[in-house]
C-alpha cells in the first residue's frame, strides 16, 4: 500500500521527497524571510544613503547581491 500521508519538513530534509516540492507553509515562510532580509538591507541603504557613508554603501551593496544569488533571483550587474 501506498503511504499517502502529507509531507512533512523532515522529509525534506531527508531527501524523501523532491525540494521543489515544498509544502505551502515552506513556501510562505521563505517568502517572509526573503522579505525581511531585503527590507532590512533597503533600512541599511538608506541610511547609509542619508549619512552620505559610500564605503558602506558600497559593502550593502555586495550584501544585497548576495541576497539576489541566495534566492535565486537576477544579478543585476550581470545584465548585458
Amino acid at each position: 500500500m501506498f503511504d499517502t500521508s502529507t509531507p512533512t519538513r523532515d522529509d525534506l530534509a531527508y531527501g524523501d521527497i523532491e525540494s521543489t516540492d515544498l509544502l505551502p507553509e515552506d513556501v510562505f515562510s521563505r517568502a517572509a524571510l526573503m522579505s525581511k532580509q531585503f527590507m532590512k538591507c533597503h533600512a541599511k541603504i538608506m541610511r547609509a544613503i542619508e549619512a552620505g557613508d559610500l564605503d558602506r554603501l558600497c559593502a550593502l551593496r555586495s550584501q544585497l547581491v548576495a541576497l539576489r544569488r541566495l534566492y535565486g533571483l537576477a544579478d543585476p550587474v550581470a545584465r548585458s
